[in-house]
């Protein structure tokens, strides 16, 4: 699921990227030339723009804040709601679930109930809904459902502080901090901001992108005058909120594969061989496996960093099976997808396999 928030995400964000380059290419192609002095449409055309010229860099810079903004607080909103989700898939009764979401959503609950009954516009969940779900979740309700929607509950812009507080709400504390660990984001964060000792930086330094957006956001909206950025200024922008993004679900996923494999993981051990970095063999003693099922892998340099996914293929001995129910001890290969490798520590669901 977040690899599909992230994939919604990008083509947001490609679109804002081809608004600006179509702004400036237009700027540029309206520019008069002696060539196309003669011709009345170019002229008719060129005189409007160019009338309308002062007012174009403001246009195009609100646009754009608008835009990148919007895609970053809908991926928060949808990948927190995402991560809940996921926990709850791994925890068949209320009480598994981690305490801080427990009591997180009774406080939320608590408080998204004064926000319905204070009619604002932009609650998603009816009183009785919330109400209805609540209670099946403090009753002990068998097939309990969460009111996922009340943990991305905002009332101030996304900088990184309140993105970073309303995941730790939910149990993932230091989520910038942990984004910062992710080699890709940390080298794109060295390089966009030129600070190269990071750890000895605050961290609102690292992160000043995310929150100066969040403020120019908010003085676009309410119409007050201020710096407008150009396009070369605004393309880092763009790049920086797609990074951090991608950065924030790959932590997701590694604590989601870590609190799965606690609750619901089987461990199915280190991989004989891994081949094209998508094929670990193992010598499976007994159990049942099938394609599309869920298999996590533990990297070996970190009890925190985590990979998983779902089996793509199931072989044993050349031959794709697409479910096996081994007896005996026997090498079966399986294809995953994501980045396998042979010291890390796999597992897979316990209640569909059995050893």
């Amino acid at each position: 699921m977040l690899t599909s928030l992230v994939e919604k995400l990008s083509r947001r964000l490609a679109d804002v990227r081809d608004f600006l380059a179509y702004v400036q290419a237009v700027s540029e192609f309206l520019e008069p030339t002696e060539s196309r002095a003669q011709d009345s449409v170019f002229i008719k055309h060129a005189t409007l723009f160019h009338r309308a010229h002062p007012v174009i860099p403001r246009m195009r810079y609100g646009s754009a804040i608008v835009a990148t903004y919007g895609a970053l607080e809908q991926f928060v909103v949808n990948a927190i709601e995402a991560y809940v989700k996921a926990v709850r898939a791994s925890c068949e009764e209320y009480e598994q679930l981690p305490d801080t979401i427990r009591e997180s959503h009774n406080t939320k609950c608590a408080s998204y109930a004064s926000v319905i009954l204070g009619q604002r516009r932009d609650v998603r969940l009816t009183l009785p809904e919330l109400v209805k779900r609540w209670s099946g979740c403090i009753g002990k309700v068998q097939g309990y459902e969460l009111n996922y929607e009340v943990f991305s509950h905002h009332t101030a812009n996304f900088r990184h502080s309140l993105i970073d507080e309303i995941f730790s709400e939910v149990g993932v504390g230091g989520l910038s901090k942990s984004c910062l660990r992710i080699d890709e984001f940390r080298a794109h964060v060295v390089t966009s901001t030129g600070i190269s000792d990071i750890e000895n930086r605050p961290l609102a330094d690292l992160m000043a992108t995310v929150d100066d957006l969040a403020n120019r956001r908010n003085d676009v909206a309410h119409g007050v005058d201020g710096d407008v950025l150009d396009m070369t200024t605004l393309m880092p922008v763009v790049d920086f909120v797609e990074r951090y993004c991608v950065a924030i679900a790959a932590v997701l996923s590694s604590q989601i594969a870590s609190i799965r494999a606690i609750t619901i993981g089987a461990e199915l051990g280190k991989p004989l061989v891994v081949y094209n970095k998508s094929i670990p063999c193992f010598r499976v003693v007994g159990g049942s496996l099938s394609e599309g099922d869920w298999i996590a892998a533990r990297h070996a340099d970190s009890d925190d960093h985590w990979s998983y996914g779902t089996v793509q293929e199931i072989q044993i001995e050349g031959q794709r099976l697409p479910r096996i129910r081994v007896k005996k001890p026997i090498a079966v290969a399986l294809r995953v997808d994501f980045h396998a490798k042979e010291n890390q520590l796999f597992f897979v669901d316990k209640r569909k396999f059995s050893l």
